[in-house]
């Protein structure tokens, strides 16, 4: 059984480039390639399919912004919009951010969080969880999703749009 997915992916970064290989081929994401991909996804491919459909809802556009589910994040300006409306964010909550919109389909640990927000891992639970949690009502407040979703005893992830 297989199902059609389509889906329009623009990607950044410095991906690796030529030999012809397509952006979702085998259900890796191709960083850096800006192409359009239809594509037919076997069932049995369950990430495949889980990230086309992330890719839906998670797009990078050229002009090096990362948008996810109405919320725009510019990391070279530091600024994030909700639906164009600016979103002013402390520079920890930016930080956390930016750091679950640039890995969309990963949960990223409390460790990791507390290296990429704090730079160093002598960071509490707690801390963390508060820095979430204001985040989110920001985000919320501005007409956004709800974007940081904890992972019990792991850490936070980008939350599914919807």
């Amino acid at each position: 059984m297989c199902e059609l997915v389509e889906s329009t992916r623009k990607c950044r970064g410095s991906g690796s480039s030529g030999g012809g290989r397509r952006g979702w081929e085998q259900g890796t994401p191709h960083v850096g390639d800006t192409r359009n991909h239809h594509q037919i996804i076997h069932a049995r491919d369950e990430n495949a399919v889980i990230a086309l459909l992330l890719a839906s809802v998670y797009e990078t556009p050229q002009d090096q912004s990362l948008m996810y589910s109405g919320v725009s994040v510019e990391p070279e300006h530091r600024t994030v919009h909700v639906h164009g409306t600016p979103v002013e964010l402390s520079r920890l909550e930016f930080e956390f951010l930016l750091a679950l919109i640039e890995t969309p389909m990963r949960v990223l640990t409390h460790g990791e969080l507390a290296e990429r927000v704090w730079g160093n891992y002598d960071v509490g639970l707690k801390a963390i969880s508060v820095l979430a949690s204001r985040l989110r009502r920001r985000v919320i407040d501005a007409g956004g999703p709800r974007v940081a979703e904890a992972v019990h005893g792991v850490g936070y992830r980008l939350a599914c749009a919807g």
